[in-house]
């Protein structure tokens, strides 16, 4: 490449016009689900993360004698899962875990545990840094764990209540990546005195994050008036005003969230009678600039658990169980970026156990949901009591046929990593107790070596300032299998990559790929790849083509361009948009 080249390559997808007919995805298989706890006791609720590399954790509550304690494994990518690790003191009450993984592999893992014999409620947490060992456990604060997120640069965000039942404060604490928690210390309550509430934390790419709550109001007990509520939270850990989501003299209840890394975020919840009424979900969003968004409906009555999670497009996918005529069925809806979930819901099993499911989406985007099949309502059901799962291959909009897992139906947990390694962790009952806590696996048998986001574990997202804005995407991961070079090593294709912003549609049928090549860097080559197609790229002292979408209809069309360093290594950048102008004549 010449100086001149290397210092302004100006490089479009090739005006091949691209064709647009769907490649057949063959789902993942699972493997046979196998214990990875000891097996010596009951385990229960368990919680799996996974980082985009395959490197996992979760983490599960075990009896141990008339107490429970926390007990984690840990996974390297492709591996099996470690030893099982007590976390929580030794004749504590210890419940409720939840586990979370950056993008570089660092594990936390947040639970509550009643301390000695006076039983005093504490915020516990512990610490996996990648290829390192679990720290000692260390409390927090004073009373009980609600939830923990973490962004990829490894930064997280904590919710606690603390309190009684009928007058719980609602706390938060932001933790830098590579600083510990302030252990001791109280932070000023989000709100105060309210009843029984439930506080939910999420983080976007740059750290900026968004807490739900509900807000319960005892009127004239057992009689509760509930609404959920929100606030933004900022990288230094200021939490702004509360803000309604739902009317405040409602029953509004049982909130799932996330944030997408537009600064959208989509809440879940119960609407109806907080007893043994009626009740359905219904959805809200709330938009970075406080819009709040119009109610949506999502299902009948007999609403059970909800969970959700966003893709890095923005698409959310939701999923929840409800009673039917007195059987459970689990449903499905999507909301693309944007816009209202689809409706009416897709069912995936119409007798399934009331535990609730898990959904999980990879950064390639490909979606899994696990749940529990009961089976006992249907005659010669061969599959009663087990998990299952199905899968949504990236740029899908139906999921494959469930798969059966192992035998159990308790509440899983689910993750995916970005090759389409996915893991679904949950208790097994075999024929008599105990019942140990097991994980079922699965690598694509269609993928061979690393997918374009393998390696986005191997990468440490950049930290914004305030004077730099979000970025309109996730930071581009490093798709490189070698251990950099000290060059290429400082070297990422966020600098040097210039794509059109994914977060809104894309309205002309032409545009761009920018490539800023500083003097003396060393890319030697580009490859471009439109919806799976390699397109052509002109070599020469410039390398050019253009992005032409003359042929593509309205709807939805990935970009990759992976760029060739010196030895061998390569840079990737991908990003998802959507075409929303009909062609004009000529163009």
């Amino acid at each position: 490449m010449s100086a001149s080249s290397a210092r302004s390559v100006l490089v479009a997808v090739a005006g091949v016009l691209l064709a647009t007919v769907a490649t057949a995805h063959a789902d993942p298989v699972f493997t046979p689900a196998t214990p990875i706890g000891a097996g010596e006791a009951n385990a229960y609720r368990p919680t799996v993360a996974a980082d985009a590399k395959g490197d996992a954790v979760a983490v599960w509550s075990e009896d141990a004698g008339g107490d429970t304690e926390v007990v984690a494994s840990t996974r390297d990518a492709d591996g099996p899962f470690s030893a099982p690790k007590v976390l929580s003191i030794p004749g504590d009450f210890a419940y409720t875990p939840t586990a979370v993984i950056d993008a570089t592999g660092n594990a936390t893992v947040v639970w509550g545990e009643a301390l000695g014999s006076g039983g005093v409620d504490s915020v516990e947490v512990a610490d996996h840094p990648a290829g390192g060992s679990w720290s000692d456990a260390q409390t927090v604060a004073p009373g009980n764990p609600e939830g923990l997120a973490v962004d990829p640069a490894g930064d997280e965000l904590l919710t606690w209540t603390d309190g009684s039942l009928a007058a719980s404060n609602l706390r938060v604490q932001y933790r830098h990546h590579g600083q510990p928690f302030a252990l001791g210390t109280t932070p000023p309550a989000v709100e105060t005195d309210t009843y029984g509430s439930t506080i939910l934390p999420a983080l976007d790419h740059t750290g900026a994050g968004i807490i739900a709550w509900t807000h319960d109001t005892v009127v004239n007990y057992p009689n509760i008036e509930s609404h959920i509520e929100a606030a933004r939270v900022s990288r230094e850990g200021t939490v702004g005003a509360p803000l309604p989501l739902t009317p405040i003299h409602a029953s509004a209840f049982a909130p799932a969230l996330v944030l997408a890394d537009s600064g959208l975020a989509t809440v879940v919840y119960a609407y109806g009678d907080t007893s043994s009424g009626p009740k359905s979900f219904h959805a809200k969003t709330l938009a970075a600039d406080g819009t709040v968004g119009a109610d949506q409906a999502l299902s009948d009555t007999g609403a059970g658990i909800a969970a959700l999670a966003v893709d890095p497009s923005g698409d959310v996918t939701a999923a929840w169980t409800r009673n039917v005529s007195g059987t459970t069925q689990v449903e499905q809806a999507t909301a693309p970026t944007t816009q209202a979930f689809s409706q009416p819901p897709t069912v995936l099993d119409t007798d399934a156990a009331n535990s609730g499911p898990a959904v999980a989406v990879a950064p390639n985007e490909q979606t899994l949901i696990a749940w529990g099949h009961d089976g006992s309502h249907t005659a010669g059901d061969t599959n009663a009591g087990t998990e299952r799962a199905v899968f949504r291959a990236a740029g899908a909009t139906a999921f494959g046929l469930p798969q059966t897992l192992g035998i159990g139906n308790d509440q899983p947990s689910a993750a995916l990593a970005c090759q389409d390694d996915a893991i679904d962790v949950f208790r097994t009952i075999p024929s008599q107790q105990p019942y140990p806590m097991s994980a079922a696996t699965t690598i694509d048998p269609a993928h061979h070596g690393p997918s374009p986001c393998a390696v986005a574990a191997s990468t440490t997202t950049p930290q914004p300032t305030a004077a730099t804005p979000p970025a309109a995407s996730p930071p581009a991961p490093v798709a490189a299998s070698h251990k950099a070079t000290p060059h290429s090593a400082a070297l990422s294709i966020g600098k040097l990559v210039v794509l059109p912003s994914a977060q809104r549609c894309v309205s002309r049928r032409r545009f761009s790929i920018r490539l800023r090549v500083p003097k003396g860097s060393p890319v030697v080559s580009a490859r471009v790849v439109v919806n799976g197609h390699s397109v052509g790229v002109r070599k020469g002292s410039r390398l050019r083509s253009t992005v032409n979408l003359r042929s593509l209809p309205k709807g939805r069309f990935s970009v990759k361009i992976t760029l060739t360093l010196t030895g061998g290594k390569t840079l990737t950048e991908a990003r998802h948009y959507r075409t929303c102008t009909p062609r004009r004549h000529g163009h």
